[in-house]
């Protein structure tokens, strides 16, 4: 059930903690959920709902965790190397989790290795980190707007670092839920 672990979260929108109380007083859980504001945080409110939805899932799969959100407020390059750093220094979480990512050839290589330096980090200290492989499989770029990758091969970061595992991405619809299979 989770007893005695810390799970941190990586999260670029805020969410309603009442959204989370309701959850938590619905399916008796009692998950003691810490907020963590990375330069600035993200504000409050609700967004698309997606902050939400890992916090639920973490409360779900394991309801005797502590949840760390570490909430950055953009999600570009640097917002996410702050995030994983402030989440590996302080090292009190034995997992992370994030469902974010970003197209690899968007990225670029000197992010890439910033990050792969801090999750190697991470993977010497004993954390085990997850990150979602995102919708679109080896065509992440695909679509992206702005950029010459658009139709190139690429694969979603952090999920594609070497100490990194990558799980299944997923598409969220107002009024369902599909797991990516294309």
């Amino acid at each position: 059930f989770g007893q005695g672990v810390n799970v941190a979260l990586v999260e670029f929108e805020p969410d309603l903690p009442s959204d989370i109380a309701t959850y938590q007083a619905c399916y008796g859980t009692s998950a003691t959920v810490n907020y963590i504001s990375i330069d600035g945080g993200v504000g409050s409110g609700a967004s698309t709902g997606e902050a939400t939805l890992d916090i639920e899932d973490v409360i779900g799969l394991a309801p005797e965790a502590t949840i760390d959100v570490y909430q950055e407020p953009t999600g570009g390059d640097q917002d996410s190397l702050d995030a994983y750093s402030a989440i590996v220094n302080a090292d009190t979480d034995q997992v992370v989790s994030t469902s974010w990512g970003e197209c690899e050839l968007d990225e670029g290589i000197a992010a890439v290795q910033s990050e792969s330096a801090v999750f190697e980090q991470a993977a010497t200290q004993g954390q085990t980190v997850f990150a979602a492989a995102g919708d679109n499989g080896s065509t992440d770029c695909y679509g992206d707007k702005g950029t010459t990758n658009g139709s190139t091969p690429s694969v979603r970061d952090p999920a594609s670092q070497p100490d990194v595992i990558g799980v299944g991405g997923m598409s969220l619809v107002a009024n369902s839920e599909t797991v990516w299979n294309d």
